[in-house]
């Protein structure tokens, strides 16, 4: 499935958010392997993240990219660069889960779990699931005419 790089950030951190979760062991191999990917992809992108900070010198206090508030000189033309930064398109690899399964075991209160993991983790699916479907009726470019 395709996403954008800023995605990658908020995958990682619901993924940091299920751990905790008693998962069928299928699932949780899964979910490492997305980890594991992410990770790589977000590796990948700090390259060009610093890049684009370093192009903008002013907002970099004591080693710390600041962020340009609007209205700041260099803020629009920063936000213009972070857009194109960021949505820049990857890929992970997903086959969809059943997330009404999984939300019927929570249900069953047989799980005594933090509710933020929960919500978590069937936030994480159902983005996955729903973006992975989206882009399944997309037209495949072809090299032929």
């Amino acid at each position: 499935m395709k996403l954008e790089c800023k995605d990658l950030f908020v995958v990682e951190a619901l993924l940091e958010k299920v751990w905790e979760l008693k998962l069928p062991t299928r699932l949780i191999m899964k979910f490492r392997d997305l980890a594991l990917e992410v990770k790589k992809k977000i590796g990948f992108f700090n390259p060009e993240k610093e890049k684009l900070f370093q192009r903008y010198p002013q907002f970099i206090k004591d080693n710390m990219f600041i962020y340009p508030k609007p209205g700041e000189d260099g803020f629009d033309e920063f936000n213009k660069d972070s857009r194109e930064v960021y949505g820049a398109t990857t890929s992970l690899e997903w086959e969809n889960e059943d997330v009404a399964l999984l939300k019927k075991k929570y249900s069953d209160g047989a799980e005594e779990l933090s509710a933020m993991s929960v919500v978590s983790l069937f936030d994480l699916l159902e983005m996955l699931n729903k973006t992975n479907d989206l882009q399944k009726d997309e037209p495949v470019a072809s090299t032929e005419a």
